[in-house]
């Protein structure tokens, strides 16, 4: 779509390239008036997919907030692993001198309970060239090679050595708790079939807009009347944008209308829409009203319940990513912190400032910044 605005470059004095000529929305090559090719704007289903995944990805990266990293590694490098892998390691890599947060891939070894005790480290997306040459020695092209994954809080007096020497220990981070596989299920691919009606809901609502508009078809006697009738239809039409209630045309009457069908329950496939959307965002782990439509007013009880599936989705999310936090602070002594961006209400502020409910999801937890000191509670 031409976005360019040729007069007001004109008007500058800068003399304008045939590039911005061609793409503009005023003039062409030759100077000649263009008017842009709206058709090239018409909805599809691959760009409304496009649309809704980036916008499901950026509402799943920005659910909680990370405080406190390390150089070198920042909220989204983290997020973008555990959406699009399912699930990272935490370590220090001493070869470039830096901590890095990386997919991996198991290095043979595991315990009683299934988890890898050994892992390679890997390339998030791509490999260069001379990594790419190396694969064909090897089966994978690897970060960082044998590395030792640590799951509990230091208990035996060799784990305390381990901290104390400074012995360099992986950290695995899972999206979502496990099922009986140690491979999550990647968020990226289990929204995708969601996303996938949602686009096809939307191209059916974009046809049967067509449909419900309140178009006719105008049957005139012969060719010769057409762009008469044509003139005095655009005439209507500019009356009613400037209010006036009335319009005179010539020509012979009477004139023919042909009401087109609307045959379009747009109400009803808005409503599954929202649906579909409430219903993609509970299994994100975010606040929605429902998957049902509502005839009335949510009542707040109504309301929790709704919410209660999202809660546990997303409190599932933050369990893990804090017992992380809490093993690398241990480990590596980084107060690395991953914090709910959601607000306590009301009554549970209130409960929370007597003392009878504990900070579970770490909504008042603030930081002791520049030497001050903390009003709230604090990781003590």
């Amino acid at each position: 779509m031409p976005m360019y605005d040729i007069q007001t470059i004109l008007q500058a004095g800068i003399n304008p390239s045939k590039e911005i000529l061609k793409n503009s929305n005023a003039l062409g090559r030759q100077g000649e008036r263009v008017t842009p090719d709206l058709s090239k704007n018409d909805l599809s289903y691959d760009s409304m997919f496009s649309i809704m995944r980036h916008q499901n990805m950026i509402e799943t990266l920005e659910r909680y907030q990370w405080l406190d990293l390390p150089p070198g590694l920042t909220q989204d490098l983290i997020e973008r692993v555990l959406f699009f892998r399912g699930k990272g390691v935490f370590y220090f890599n001493d070869k470039v001198d830096k901590f890095q947060f990386l997919p991996f891939a198991l290095n043979g070894m595991i315990d009683e309970y299934g988890r890898y005790l050994r892992v390679n480290t890997l390339p998030f997306t791509g490999v260069t060239e001379k990594e790419e040459e190396d694969k064909k020695k090897k089966p994978e092209s690897y970060v960082y090679e044998d590395l030792e994954i640590v799951y509990d809080l230091p208990y035996t007096k060799e784990m305390l050595e381990d901290i104390a020497s400074m012995k360099i220990k992986g950290i695995i981070l899972n999206d979502n708790s496990l099922s009986i596989s140690q491979n999550p299920i990647v968020r990226n691919n289990y929204v995708r079939p969601v996303l996938s009606m949602m686009s096809t809901l939307m191209m059916i609502i974009h046809t049967a807009m067509y449909g419900a508009a309140d178009h006719s078809l105008v049957q005139v006697e012969s060719e010769g009347q057409v762009d008469t009738i044509n003139m005095g239809i655009n005439k209507i039409n500019q009356d009613i944008l400037h209010g006036k209630r009335y319009t005179l045309i010539a020509g012979a009457l009477p004139i023919t209308p042909i009401k087109t069908a609307n045959s379009g329950d747009l109400e009803g496939l808005f409503g599954t829409f929202n649906s579909l959307t409430n219903f993609l965002k509970s299994i994100t782990g975010i606040a929605n009203a429902g998957v049902f439509d509502k005839k009335a007013h949510l009542l707040q009880e109504e309301q929790k319940l709704n919410g209660s599936n999202s809660d546990d989705i997303y409190y599932n999310g933050l369990r893990l990513r804090q017992e992380f936090c809490m093993l690398i602070q241990t480990y590596y002594g980084v107060k690395t912190w991953c914090s709910s961006k959601r607000g306590m209400s009301g009554a549970e502020g209130e409960n929370y400032s007597m003392g009878e409910i504990d900070d579970v999801d770490d909504t008042q937890r603030s930081r002791i910044q520049d030497g001050g000191e903390s009003n709230a509670k604090t990781d003590n």
